[in-house]
C-alpha cells in the first residue's frame, strides 16, 4: 500500500483513511485583488477520506474595491466560503461589472435654438435686392433682421414674425450693387434674445466676385475617438464659375459651428475634436450663409 493515509484504532477496530486532496483556483477580471494583485490564487486544501474540505477565512482574498477603468464592483460566479464543503477541483471567478454607457448630453437650449436659426440660413442676391431665409426658434415672438453694407455698422432693418424678409433699400436708397450687402438676424422671446446667426455676406450679380450657390463637404462619414482630432473639409461651388468667390477679408470662406459641445468640438480651421461618445451635427457656412451639415460619430 502506497501513498498518505492515516490510520486509526479505536474499539477494537482499525480504520485507514488515504489522504485526500482539492485544488481551489480563485481568479479575478477586469481588476485586482483589494491588495491591488491581480494574479490568480491557488490553494490546495488537505484532510483525508471522510473529512470536509472547507476554505478558511483568511484564504479568500478580498475583492471589489479595485476595479480596472471603466468598470465597478462585481461579483463571483460561486460565492467562495468557509461552510461550503468541497469535493473537487474548484475555481472561483470575480468579475467586476462594466460601468454602463454614460449617455450623451443633450444640446444645451442655446445650441438648439442657434441651430434652428441658423437652418436655411441664407443671403441670396434676386435682381436688384437681397432675399434673407431664416429657420425657426421654438418660443420665438419676433425676428430683427439687420442689415448694412459691408465695413459698416449693423442698424435693424425689420423686425417680423418668421420666415423671409427681402432687403430693397439701405439708408433710404435702392441697394448699391457695387457693394457687399451683409445681414443677420436674432430671435427673441419679448425683449429677451434667443439666438442669433452668423453674419452673411452677399455679392450682387454686378459685383466682380460670386457668391456660393453650395457647400460641399468631402470624407464623409465622419468618426474619431474621444480626445482625438479629425478635420471637416469642404469646398464652395460658386454661383458663376466665372468670377472668384467673395475674398476672405470680408469674412473667412468657411466658417464652423458644433450642434452639440459637449460630444464635439470644432475650431476655425475645421478641425474636429471627440469630447464624449456620440452623434451630433457639425455646420459648414461659407461666406453667405450658405451651409452644410457633416454628421460627426465619437466613439
Amino acid at each position: 500500500m502506497t501513498g498518505n493515509y492515516k490510520i486509526t484504532y479505536k474499539k477494537g477496530k482499525l480504520t485507514v483513511r488515504k489522504s485526500i486532496k482539492v485544488k481551489v483556483t480563485l481568479k479575478v477580471k477586469h481588476g485586482a485583488w483589494n491588495d491591488s494583485k491581480s494574479k490568480s490564487r491557488t490553494v490546495t486544501l488537505t484532510e483525508y477520506e471522510g473529512d470536509s474540505l472547507k476554505l478558511a477565512a483568511k484564504q479568500i482574498p478580498a475583492v471589489g474595491n479595485k476595479p480596472a477603468k471603466g468598470y465597478k464592483a462585481g461579483s463571483w460566479n460561486k460565492k467562495p466560503g468557509i461552510k461550503t464543503s468541497l469535493k473537487k477541483n474548484t475555481t472561483y471567478t470575480y468579475t467586476y461589472a462594466k460601468k454602463p454607457e454614460p449617455k450623451p448630453q443633450e444640446p444645451t437650449k442655446k445650441e438648439k435654438d442657434k441651430a434652428a436659426l441658423d437652418a436655411g440660413f441664407k443671403a441670396t442676391w434676386n435682381g436688384a435686392d437681397v432675399t434673407v431665409e431664416f429657420g425657426k426658434v421654438s418660443g420665438a415672438t419676433a425676428y430683427d433682421v439687420y442689415a448694412s453694407y459691408c465695413g459698416e455698422k449693423f442698424a435693424l432693418y425689420d423686425t417680423v414674425s418668421g420666415g423671409k424678409v427681402t432687403v430693397k433699400k439701405l439708408k433710404g436708397r435702392k441697394l448699391d450693387a457695387s457693394k457687399t450687402v451683409k445681414v443677420c438676424v436674432a430671435a427673441r422671446d419679448g425683449k429677451k434674445q434667443l439666438a442669433r446667426t452668423i453674419t452673411a455676406h452677399g455679392a450682387s450679380p454686378a459685383n466682380k466676385y460670386t457668391n456660393a450657390k453650395q457647400v460641399a463637404i468631402s470624407g464623409k462619414p465622419f468618426k474619431v475617438e474621444k480626445g482625438k482630432t479629425i478635420r471637416i473639409r469642404a469646398k464652395l461651388v460658386p454661383v458663376n464659375g466665372k468670377k472668384p468667390i467673395l475674398p476672405d477679408h470680408h469674412v473667412p470662406q468657411f466658417r464652423y459651428a458644433t450642434g452639440n459641445r459637449h460630444i464635439a468640438t470644432v475650431d476655425k480651421n475645421g478641425k474636429v475634436t471627440g469630447k464624449g461618445k456620440g452623434t451630433c451635427a457639425i455646420y459648414v457656412y461659407a461666406a453667405n450663409g450658405m451651409a452644410a451639415q457633416a454628421t460627426v460619430t465619437v466613439n
